[in-house]
């Protein structure tokens, strides 16, 4: 379990947590969820109509700043590389939209490294050239204050 000021998470409970978020305040960008219970999710959770995939991960435990940071790193490495294994079927479900943004949704981060670590990777994908991504595509980290408004979650 990791605890955050709005509350306690696992896995699943963050899962739950974010496509509530994401429903609510994507839905004007034709929000989608993709559900993993049959044949997986393609190593995305949902994604908008305009090109943002959205990836969570809530730790198990809470960690140290350093180990928390290297689960993270390595989880948006794994994850992007599943877009590349996806790419045609991603491909079937996004049409001619390429992917824009992957963000990676987590309760918290403490290390700065990780933003960096997400700019990277954005960079590499860019020089992949690969048709799936656009040419300005982005990787970016976004906490639970992202989904705060007005002092209210979601």
């Amino acid at each position: 379990m990791y605890k955050t000021a709005y509350g306690v998470f696992n896995g699943n409970s963050w899962e739950d947590f974010c496509q509530q978020c994401f429903k609510k305040k994507y839905e004007g960008d034709g929000y989608q969820e993709m559900p993993a219970t049959f044949k997986g999710d393609l190593g995305i959770e949902g994604y908008t109509r305009h090109g943002v995939l959205f990836q969570c991960y809530c730790p198990d435990m809470e960690y140290d700043p350093a180990k928390l940071y290297e689960a993270q790193r390595d989880k948006v490495t794994k994850d992007l590389g599943k877009i590349l294994l996806n790419d045609k079927e991603l491909k079937s479900y996004l049409g001619d939209q390429k992917i824009c943004k992957w963000i990676f949704v987590t309760p918290e981060y403490t290390n700065k490294e990780l933003v960096r670590h997400c700019r990277e990777k954005a960079q590499e994908y860019r020089e992949l050239k690969n048709p799936i991504f656009a040419d300005n595509f982005d990787v970016l980290v976004h906490d639970i204050e992202f989904f705060q408004l007005k002092y209210q979650l979601c």
